[in-house]
Parts: C-alpha cells; sequence; structure tokens
C-alpha cells in the first residue's frame, strides 16, 4: 500500500508537471487536465472498455452518476490525494499491528 501511494504521488507531480508545460508551451492560463482527458491521452481502448463494461454489464446509473463526474476531477490532484490516503491508509495499518 505504501508503495501504491508513493507511486501515485509521483504519478500527480509528473502530470502537474505536464501541465504546466503544456499551459506555457501554449501561452495558456494554467489548468489542470481531468482524468477522463488524461487517460484518453494515454490508453484510449482501455477507457472504452471500461465505459462499455461498466454501462452494459454493471449499471448505466453507476456510469452516468459515479464514472463520469470521476472522469472530470482534475488528475493531479486526484493522484495525489489519493496517494496520500494510501500512505495514511498504509501507516494506521502498521500501527494496528
Amino acid at each position: 500500500m505504501r508503495t501504491a501511494g508513493l507511486i501515485l504521488l509521483l504519478a500527480a507531480g509528473l502530470i502537474a508537471l505536464s501541465d504546466a508545460v503544456a499551459a506555457n508551451w501554449d501561452a495558456a492560463a494554467f489548468a489542470f487536465r481531468p482524468v477522463g482527458a488524461l487517460w484518453f491521452a494515454l490508453d484510449r481502448a482501455s477507457l472504452l472498455f471500461m465505459d462499455n463494461l461498466i454501462s452494459r454489464h454493471v449499471s448505466q446509473l453507476l456510469w452516468e452518476r459515479i464514472w463520469v463526474p470521476l472522469m472530470g476531477l482534475p488528475a493531479a490532484p486526484a493522484a495525489a490525494l489519493a496517494g496520500l490516503l494510501l500512505l495514511l491508509a498504509a501507516r494506521l495499518r502498521r500501527r494496528g499491528r
């Protein structure tokens, strides 16, 4: 769990750096890329697979009400938050032993 948290924190930093470079390159205002846009850019096929899997085989409502809003979250802060939560969970788990 700790390793996954550290990897997510590193990924968050790299995503934020990428967003900053892209904003500077385009001479535009800085903005974080949404999770869905980043996923689409990295692996379009897996995003479409998840769309099909969830909306057709699990629940259309789950896709529309939960998954789509999650895809709109800013990628870097979302990854950082997930990493921090994993690190916290690992620390609490180690304390409980």
